[in-house]
């Protein structure tokens, strides 16, 4: 998938709006799950953070072998991650 400047700059909503607000939401929900674990803040952010970083990952290998990509609600979802 080819991602050209026009191409983000029409997602900037999604990327820096929803995007953001996932990954901030996710590591500050699994910071907190981890600490209720008993580890300090700083084990557990940096576990969460990894965890919600590697899930683009995985998301973007799904999207890929679905052959989704490219339609509108893959390039959504990657935007998003």
């Amino acid at each position: 998938m080819e991602m050209q400047p026009a191409h983000l700059w029409g997602l900037r909503k999604y990327i820096f709006g929803l995007g953001s607000f996932q990954v901030i939401g996710a590591a500050i929900a699994l910071t907190g799950l981890v600490m209720a674990f008993g580890y300090s803040w700083q084990v557990a952010f940096v576990s969460a953070a990894g965890f919600v970083l590697t899930s683009t990952a995985i998301v973007m290998q799904v999207l890929s072998e679905r052959g989704e990509m490219t339609s509108i609600r893959g390039r959504k979802m990657v935007s998003i991650l």
